[in-house]
């Protein structure tokens, strides 16, 4: 099957599967809600140091996700085709994949947003020495940039990485 080279969804075997039945009028296309449009339960706040690394970030929460082996692994497989090739190679874009309800367990309130009372999260650059991160489905194994090379160990590759304004 020739995939176009603009259709970065029919990277995985199941968005093709899903895009062959949809197609085969087997299935209806999927429908996707937006909700809390007008009263977000979240929202981002981007430092004004990520300019000189980010032009642009895009944000979004997806709920009821539940992982076996397999999806976590295609799932992982298609952000990193995402990485390599739209994204080439990190150098235009990156995709952080976070598990919210770890995020909200350790938050100061521990409680899921409201529209009344929403989460917010900060965008902002750091030195690679105050970077450390948990990788998913790694049992709580928490890496750290500086001292022990994190992301270049974790994912045994050659990582493109913007100096922080705060290195300079």
């Amino acid at each position: 099957i020739d995939t176009p080279a603009n259709r970065y969804d029919l990277l995985s075997a199941e968005s093709m599967a899903l895009a062959l039945r949809v197609f085969l009028q087997r299935m209806a296309p999927p429908r996707f809600t937006i909700h809390n449009v007008s009263r977000p339960l979240f929202s981002m706040v981007v430092d004004k140091s990520v300019h000189s690394v980010r032009d642009y970030v895009v944000c979004a929460v997806l709920r009821n996700i539940r992982f076996n082996a397999n999806s976590y692994n295609s799932f992982i497989d298609f952000q990193d085709k995402l990485h390599s090739g739209l994204a080439r190679k990190r150098t235009l874009a990156s995709v952080g994949t976070h598990d919210l309800d770890k995020i909200i367990a350790a938050s100061a309130s521990k409680q899921f947003p409201t529209s009344d009372s929403p989460m917010q999260f900060k965008y902002t650059t750091l030195p690679k020495s105050e970077i450390s991160f948990s990788p998913l489905n790694q049992g709580g194994r928490v890496l750290n940039c500086g001292t022990d090379g994190g992301l270049e160990e974790f994912y045994n590759c050659l990582l493109y990485t913007s100096p922080s304004p705060r290195d300079s």
